[in-house]
């Protein structure tokens, strides 16, 4: 496999959280797009225009491989896995064909590192 390349995931580059997302949640293989699960939107809508908003994306052969991100949300806004005003919500996501390559070992490592 090419090489990873890892990039902050910046406000101007939601279309790469919101076209993640559908992987983070498994939807491909449910046949299924975010237009199924308006709710969903909330891990991605307006990503980067909050400072709490962190995330980065990795490049294989300068194709979007993967993303993980961080938002920090309100108990109103339903978000699964959420536990409180402090705790931000994480996603992760690597496309189906480059899955189980490392790609998203590596986007974790680094993204806690750049977190910390």
């Amino acid at each position: 496999m090419s090489k990873i390349a890892l990039y902050f995931l910046r406000s101007s580059e939601q279309k790469i959280a919101t076209d993640m997302l559908r992987y983070s949640m498994h939807l491909d293989e449910l046949n299924k797009s975010l237009a199924d699960f308006p709710q969903l939107s909330i891990y991605e809508k307006f990503y980067g225009l909050s400072t709490k908003d962190l995330g980065l994306y990795a490049l294989v052969d300068n194709k979007i491989a993967g993303a993980v991100w961080i938002r920090l949300l309100k108990a109103e806004d339903g978000a699964m896995a959420y536990v409180d005003a402090n705790t931000p919500v994480l996603n992760i996501a690597v496309i189906p064909e480059l899955r189980k390559r490392g790609i998203a070992s590596e986007m974790l490592e680094q993204f806690l590192q750049e977190a910390g």
